[in-house]
């Protein structure tokens, strides 16, 4: 006798229907800024698939520096922009990295991951605002961002034994 849930999953995964995997097809993507001096500094996410809306996220990302550079050149007609803006932080070991983008269920999935300092870590005391702005290929599917576990950041200089700091 044959199995029919079987036979429903070996439909579903010859059909790429989302439920057919738990994970979804990697987006490869590039990166075009990554920086811990954004000078947005609220949180933000952002999708652009404009040059009109590059240039003006582009000026803001950079509005702290004069003379202001041109963006990356981006081929609208075949990719788009996503960024992930922190947001300010209090020291200089914080940042933040898109780690992938996939196409899952009917939309674009972005995952990105904030560093943070480890406890015995030495850091500067700047406030800083980390952003991470990628490009991909085009797709008019929605786009959805989720924050991966927060990592540390490894320490700034190797512990010795007992917790002193080796500053060799």
């Amino acid at each position: 006798m044959r199995h029919p849930a079987l036979s429903i999953a070996v439909l579903l995964l010859g059909t790429g229907h989302p439920a057919a995997a738990a994970s979804g097809s990697p987006v490869p993507f590039a990166s075009l800024a990554q920086s811990v001096s954004s000078a947005v500094t609220a949180f933000e996410v952002a999708v652009v698939r404009r040059q009109d809306r590059w240039r003006a996220l582009w000026r803001r990302h950079n509005a702290h520096r004069v003379p202001l550079r041109a963006p990356p050149a981006v081929d609208f007609a075949s990719r788009q922009v996503l960024a992930v803006f922190l947001g300010s932080r209090p020291d200089g070991c914080h940042a933040v990295v898109i780690t992938a983008v996939e196409r899952m269920a009917g939309r674009v999935v972005v995952t990105y991951q904030e560093r943070r300092p480890a406890p015995d870590a030495i850091c500067s005391t700047v406030i800083t605002n980390p952003a991470h702005i990628v490009s991909v290929p085009r797709s008019p599917l929605p786009v959805v961002f989720q924050a991966a576990t927060p990592a540390p950041s490894p320490a700034s200089w190797p512990s010795r034994p007992g917790g002193a700091r080796d500053r060799r």
